[in-house]
């Protein structure tokens, strides 16, 4: 299962994470080689070098999945629709579970309810206030859960940057392009 996030809004989704400006998180999403280090929060390489994970930029991240199944069923789900339709994304994970793995699922609509319940953006933020949450590295985890954020954000050449760079993977997921135009490109 492969969530896939707008790339102008991963950007300010990387600058609150990872403590970057903007111009550092455009320049991480844009590089073909860019890793992170491992996290160690539970102490599994004590004494030892932490491994470095590559992610690629955002583009090939993304098609790195989408065009190898490694042998296995995927779904691939946006980021935007499992914030604002997550009603039809549980109901999509559980015909992919049972299509593909024999899964049975019963009680499904109480099921549904409780999930959408449980996972409210504002239930878990408020849930991370009052317990904390392992994957936050600068400051809270859960800080605004809302699509085209970028659009007050960021600058038009920001946009236009990333734009740019992810314009045929940006069309092929149906994000709308606001300032580049592939008509240009020679």
């Amino acid at each position: 299962i492969y969530i896939v996030r707008d790339p102008r809004d991963v950007v300010l989704s990387m600058c609150k994470h990872y403590n970057f400006n903007i111009k550092k998180s455009i320049e991480k999403i844009t590089n073909v080689n860019f890793s992170l280090k491992w996290s160690d929060a539970n102490n599994l390489f004590i004494n030892r070098e932490l491994p470095f994970s590559l992610l690629s930029n955002w583009e090939n991240n993304y098609k790195s999945w989408r065009k190898n199944n490694f042998g296995c069923s995927q779904l691939f789900i946006k980021y935007e629709d499992l914030v604002y339709n997550k009603k039809e994304v549980i109901k999509n994970l559980i015909v992919f579970f049972e299509k593909n793995y024999g899964f049975k699922f019963s009680n499904t609509e109480e099921k549904i309810y409780n999930i959408v319940n449980e996972t409210n953006f504002e239930r878990l933020k408020k849930k991370e206030e009052l317990q904390g949450f392992q994957e936050a590295m600068s400051g809270a985890f859960f800080n605004v859960g809302k699509k085209n954020q970028w659009l007050e954000k960021l600058t038009e050449n920001e946009v236009l940057e990333i734009e740019k760079n992810f314009y045929k993977t940006l069309i092929e997921l149906n994000y709308d392009l606001k300032y580049f135009n592939s008509i240009n490109i020679k």
